[in-house]
């Protein structure tokens, strides 16, 4: 994925589905991106200023082998109101 991406200033849906990316582009802040769909790559992890799409509404980076630190990040983005995949749920046990 060209790191010049984020020079779309304006980029409000951005889908990357199936395409075997490893890494997003450092800094991703696309500040008006609403969707951002990026299933079944091999994304582990997603860069701290993913927080700075302060727009984002849908995420589904479902199919991804994405490292546990990726949920805290979610947790950051006020507007989600579509995830996927869903966080794991804690035990009670």
């Amino acid at each position: 994925m060209p790191k010049s991406i984020v020079l779309l200033r304006n980029l409000s849906l951005l889908s990357i589905g199936n395409n075997q990316i490893v890494s997003l582009p450092n800094p991703f802040a696309l500040e008006k991106l609403v969707t951002f769909s990026a299933p079944n790559n091999l994304l582990k992890e997603v860069p701290v200023s993913l927080k700075d799409c302060k727009d984002l509404e849908v995420l589904d980076l479902s199919g991804n082998p994405l490292r546990p630190e990726f949920w805290s990040l979610v947790l950051q983005l006020k507007k989600l109101r579509q995830l996927s995949p869903q966080p794991p749920t804690r035990s009670t046990h």
